[in-house]
C-alpha cells in the first residue's frame, strides 16, 4: 500500500510535530496535577484546528479521515492527554456534519459555532449503567418537552475535557419515545443552568483528559439546541463509526511511537555507557531489538493508516487534497 504523503499532508505533519514539542514542556505537569492544558487548546484553535476537518462547504478546512489520522498521531507524541480529549471535538462535529440524517439547518448552527465562532465542542453518550454504542441499550438520560424547549435530566460519565470546551453534545433518550434505540442529540452550553460536573477523574494516567462525570439537572435548553433526533440512533452510529471511534486509534498509534522512541533514546544511552565501560566501539549495541520492534509496530501503524486512506474526503471525493494557508498559519 503506498503510504506517501502528499506535500500538505508533509506541512500538516510538520506544524503538528511543532505543536507536540511545545506540548510535551507541559504535558507531565498537567497530568500529575490533573488539569486541563487550556494552552494547549488555545494553540489548537489558532493554528486552524477547530475547523481542520470541516468540509470546505460549511467554511472548513476540509481535511480528510487520513489527513486527521496524520495530524493526532503526531499531536498524540507530545501530550496524549491533550491529544486524545481534543479528538473529542473532532469525533462528534463530524458525524453531525456529514450524516444525510442531520438537517441542514442543524448543520449550519454546527458549522458556525464550530468555524464561525471558533468554538470548543466535547461528547458525551456513555452513562455509568451503558457503553457510548448508542442505541444497544436504555439510556438513563431523559429529555422531556418544557417551555418550547427540553428539560434534560442525565448522569454521564467520560466527559473528556468537559469544563474546558464550550459545549457538549450530549445523547439523551426522548421521554415521548417507544422505541427502545430511540435517542435525540442536544448541545449543552457550558453556562447552562442546572449543567454541573463532578470532578472523580483520578486515574494513574492521562489525568489531564479530565473525563470527569457530567450532571444535568432539569437543564433546559432552546428547540435550536436539538441537533438530531431518531427513533433508532443505531444507523447514524454505525454510518460514522469512522468518527466516533476509529478516530482515537491515531492518538493510540502516536503513544506507541512516542513510547517506541523513548525506548530506543534509553537504550542508545545504555549502549553509550557499556561501550565506554568496556571500551568496545559505539557499534557493541546490537540493533536486532530496535528492528524488531520496528518489525512488529509496522502492521499496527500500516492498520489505521490503510484504513484511512480508503475513507473519502467529503468534499472531493479524494483523501489528499490541499488544505488552505490558515491550517497551521502557513
Amino acid at each position: 500500500m503506498d503510504f506517501r504523503l502528499t506535500e500538505e499532508q508533509k506541512r500538516l505533519q510538520r506544524c503538528c510535530q511543532e505543536l507536540a514539542a511545545d506540548f510535551a514542556t507541559r504535558s507531565a505537569d498537567h497530568d500529575r496535577e490533573a488539569t486541563h492544558p487550556t494552552e494547549n487548546y488555545r494553540r489548537l484553535r489558532e493554528e486552524g484546528f477547530y475547523e481542520l476537518s470541516v468540509p470546505k462547504e460549511w467554511g472548513g478546512a476540509g481535511a480528510g479521515f487520513l489527513d486527521h489520522t496524520i495530524a493526532f498521531e503526531a499531536l498524540a507524541q507530545g501530550c496524549p492527554s491533550t491529544a486524545l480529549a481534543f479528538n473529542m471535538h473532532a469525533s462528534v462535529v463530524m458525524p453531525l456534519l456529514e450524516s444525510s440524517e442531520v438537517t441542514t439547518d442543524a448543520k449550519q448552527r454546527v458549522a458556525e459555532l464550530v468555524v464561525g465562532k471558533r468554538k470548543l465542542i466535547a461528547g458525551n453518550f456513555s452513562e455509568a449503567g451503558t457503553t457510548s454504542l448508542m442505541g444497544e441499550r436504555p439510556l438513563s438520560a431523559r429529555a422531556r418537552r418544557a417551555n418550547g424547549g427540553y428539560s434534560i435530566t442525565a448522569r454521564k460519565m467520560f466527559a473528556s475535557m468537559i469544563e474546558a470546551a464550550d459545549y457538549c453534545v450530549v445523547l439523551a433518550y426522548p421521554e415521548t419515545a417507544t422505541s427502545a434505540s430511540a435517542g435525540i442529540i442536544v448541545l449543552v452550553p457550558r453556562i447552562a443552568e442546572g449543567r454541573s460536573v463532578n470532578a472523580n477523574w483520578d486515574t494513574l494516567g492521562m489525568r489531564a483528559t479530565r473525563s470527569d462525570a457530567l450532571i444535568l439537572e432539569e437543564c433546559w435548553i432552546p428547540e435550536s439546541a436539538v441537533l438530531f433526533q431518531s427513533d433508532d440512533i443505531r444507523p447514524f452510529r454505525h454510518a460514522h463509526a469512522n468518527w466516533f471511534w476509529g478516530s482515537y486509534t491515531a492518538v493510540y498509534l502516536g503513544v506507541a511511537a512516542a513510547a517506541y522512541n523513548e525506548v530506543l533514546r534509553d537504550a542508545r544511552a545504555a549502549a553509550t555507557r557499556l561501550c565506554a565501560i568496556t571500551g568496545l566501539s559505539s557499534g557493541c549495541a546490537s540493533p536486532r531489538s530496535k528492528d524488531e520492534c520496528r518489525s512488529r509496530s509496522r502492521p499496527a501503524h500500516h492498520l489505521p493508516f490503510g484504513l484511512a486512506q480508503r475513507y473519502p474526503r467529503t468534499d472531493a471525493g479524494n483523501n489528499s487534497g490541499a488544505l488552505p494557508r490558515e491550517v497551521c498559519g502557513r
